[in-house]
């Protein structure tokens, strides 16, 4: 007799559950879902890889090489955060099924390196410091200026 009564008021209500296919699930605007990353504005600068919990990205400078474990990442969302430029976005799209582990590789535009001074500004650099010391000692070496008493 009870089960009766339940199998027909479960009958007669609303679904408890979304139909799926059917209905889609309203996500929250900061949802973590689909990485996406964007090569031209990134400047490698590292802040992503340093600041990242599970270390999954590495990134070479040198050579442009931008990596990223796939199964390491736990989507937490702090390489976007920390991004200056925004080349890591957190997309509102659910990201698919990994079954093997896999790495994201980027080839982005190298950092340039830095110019090392010539011999010519090393020795002008030299030469400007011993005679500004030079200055210095002769300016505590000079006679102070008597002082008038009035």
């Amino acid at each position: 007799m009870l089960m009766g009564r339940t199998i027909i008021k479960n009958l007669l209500h609303k679904y408890a559950t979304r139909l799926h296919p059917y209905e889609q699930r309203i996500l929250p605007d900061k949802f973590r879902g689909r990485f996406r990353f964007i090569i031209d504005k990134c400047i490698m600068c590292r802040n992503c890889a340093v600041k990242c919990p599970t270390k999954c990205i590495t990134i070479d400078p040198e050579t442009g090489l931008w990596e990223r474990e796939v199964m390491a990442c736990v989507y937490c969302g702090v390489c976007a955060d920390v991004c200056p430029t925004g080349c890591i976005i957190m997309t509102n799209v659910y990201r698919p099924p990994i079954t093997e582990p896999t790495k994201l590789t980027f080839m982005c535009t190298p950092r340039p390196k830095k110019k090392k001074p010539t011999e010519e500004a090393q020795t002008m650099n030299k030469k400007d410091v011993e005679t500004a010391i030079k200055q210095q000692q002769a300016e505590r070496t000079a006679p102070s200026l008597p002082v008038s008493e009035e």
